[in-house]
């Protein structure tokens, strides 16, 4: 079985979202269907972190997976809403059933390095043979590889790169 995914490096404390976000936008409009979710962090009025949300591609439903914990000394620190990742899996699940032309999962992290979160839904996606971008902070690529089996091209999280694999896609 050939797969059809990619998995997109980034350094650990930055954030693809925008590079992810252009090139959904631009899969889109050319008329293909795109799933899955994108990641974007929420400042409060004061310009500080206010959390994370999860967005639906498909939707734009916005699901808050993501928010202050009010105990850590870090004023940054979030703390992960494990209820709302079953809510994201949703997301993917709809991907499959629609038979998304492409889907993009921000991200694989901590809780899927450690087989929970959104990991078995991201393997499903994959599984099923759709065209699969996944967002992976360096700091998690030796476990992407174990789960994965690393048989999944890697490249940097990259405009150009995104686009040269989308075309290959294209020409399968």
């Amino acid at each position: 079985m050939t797969l059809n995914a990619i998995a997109v490096i980034y350094k650990a404390g930055t954030a693809p979202c925008t590079c992810l976000k252009d090139f959904a936008a631009k899969v889109a409009r050319q008329k293909q269907k795109v799933g899955g979710l994108l990641q974007e962090m929420v400042s409060t009025e004061q310009g500080k972190l206010g959390g994370v949300e999860a967005i639906e591609i498909d939707t734009g439903r916005r699901i808050r997976i993501k928010t202050p914990h009010t105990a850590a000394t870090d004023p940054e620190a979030c703390m992960l809403q494990i209820d709302a990742l079953a809510e994201c899996s949703g997301a993917l699940r709809r991907a499959i059933a629609d038979q998304a032309d492409l889907v993009i999962v921000e991200k694989f992290g901590k809780r899927e390095s450690q087989g929970e979160g959104l990991v078995d839904d991201i393997i499903a996606v994959i599984s099923e043979g759709l065209p699969t971008v996944v967002a992976v902070p360096e700091l998690y690529i030796k476990e992407w590889n174990t789960v994965t089996g690393g048989d999944i091209e890697q490249v940097a999280c990259d405009a150009d790169a995104l686009h040269k694999w989308w075309q290959g896609q294209k020409s399968l």
